[in-house]
């Protein structure tokens, strides 16, 4: 049998989980608060990122609401200037 050379994925996880273990000399308990003041910073990070899209959106909302309404009453103005021929009255039919 022949060993497998290594790949970029087992790479990756192999330095994965050493960053996982705590370092010599510090206790769990110091890892545990840096993940949740990591957790803290990135759910703050999210919460930055939501608030700024969704003000994008209502922005962008806004805008097109404004250029339907202009374009509706453009449409509006140009029906009232010229209104569409009069079609001709029908005929009886004969029987």
């Amino acid at each position: 049998m022949s060993k497998t050379p290594l790949n970029e994925t087992s790479l990756q996880e192999t330095s994965l989980n050493s960053l996982n273990k705590a370092p010599a000399g510090r206790s769990s308990k110091e890892s545990v608060t840096e993940k949740r003041l990591r957790a803290a910073a990135e759910g703050k990070s999210a919460m930055a990122e939501r608030a700024a899209r969704e003000a994008f959106v209502a922005q962008n909302t806004i805008r097109l609401r404004a250029l339907r309404l202009a374009k509706e009453a453009a449409d509006r103005a140009a029906r009232l200037d010229n209104p569409p021929p009069a079609k001709p009255a029908k005929r009886a039919a004969k029987g």
